[in-house]
Formats: structure tokens, C-alpha cells, sequence
């Protein structure tokens, strides 16, 4: 089983490259956060990039 904080930096360099997220990523993106895994200030950073443009509609969320 992969490292959870190398599962959530894929996820984060697959949004950030496409600019689109499906909801399977998106509900592992958030799992990931919720969990005990320590997030280096890089992820943490990109992290906060991808809610904000969640928020914002920046991103595609697709199936």
C-alpha cells in the first residue's frame, strides 16, 4: 500500500497539471486530509491551492 502523503501528492500533481479532479480524487483527496498523515508546507501549500479553486470554480470536477 502506498505511503498516504505519496498518494495525495500524485492526486495534487494530477489536479494541478489537468486543472480537473474526479469525484473518486476528490474523495480521496479529502480522506487523505482528514487522516493522520503530516503534510510537508509544500503539500499543505498545494493543498490550499486546489480548495481555493475548488471554491472559486476553477476546477472541473468530473466523473
Amino acid at each position: 500500500m502506498p505511503h498516504p502523503t505519496t498518494d495525495i501528492e500524485q492526486v495534487i500533481q494530477s489536479v494541478l497539471s489537468t486543472g480537473r479532479i474526479t469525484h473518486r480524487d476528490k474523495q480521496r483527496f479529502f480522506t487523505l486530509l482528514a487522516s493522520d498523515c503530516t503534510l510537508t508546507n509544500r503539500q499543505l501549500a498545494q493543498v490550499r491551492a486546489i480548495s481555493d479553486r475548488l471554491q472559486m470554480g476553477l476546477l472541473k470536477v468530473v466523473d
